[in-house]
């Protein structure tokens, strides 16, 4: 049961065994709204709840390194409701105003704070999206694909740039 929808974990859960089990649990939890955020803005709805996990080390408990982030969103054929809700909402196409207050609410930070990281994450994503596909290009080609990443990742921080309005 790695998806919400199936009985799996939801932000809330996930925020909770932090602050219950990381010997770290500020840090751990920023890096935690740090994914959320960061798989939001380019479109990733398959961070599901198997994809995080805990590392022991030396009697220490610190949240794992991320991995499988992918913008799922350009696969027209892939449901991109997402896999845990955010501030109550699963549909990326649909967030009304009071979402990420509810998201900050869930997860247990402050809507301040929520909304700097977004901020912080939506204006280096932008800043380095130009960057990134024309190192993609030289590397690999003209790969459609990129100008479609590039598309969702705008559509996304025009999204939540109208719900800080």
């Amino acid at each position: 049961m790695k998806y919400e929808k199936e009985g799996g974990p939801g932000f809330s859960d996930c925020f909770r065994l932090v602050e219950e089990w990381s010997s770290e649990p500020l840090l751990d939890a920023r890096n935690l709204l740090d994914w959320a955020i960061f798989n939001f803005v380019i479109g990733n709805a398959d961070a599901h709840g198997k994809n995080l996990s805990f590392l022991y080390n030396d009697g220490l408990v610190r949240v794992a390194p991320f991995y499988d982030l992918i913008s799922t969103s350009v696969y027209k054929r892939l449901n991109n409701r997402f896999a845990m809700k955010m501030g109550g909402q699963s549909d990326p196409h649909y967030l009304p105003p009071n979402c990420l207050s509810n998201f900050a609410a869930e997860i247990g930070i402050g809507i301040r704070a929520v909304r700097a990281v977004f901020i912080e994450f939506m204006e280096s994503i932008e800043a380095k999206t130009p960057q990134l596909v024309d190192e993609y290009r030289d590397e690999f080609g003209a790969l459609v694909i990129l100008d479609e990443i590039a598309k969702v990742i705008s559509r996304r921080i025009a999204k939540v740039r109208s719900l800080f309005q």
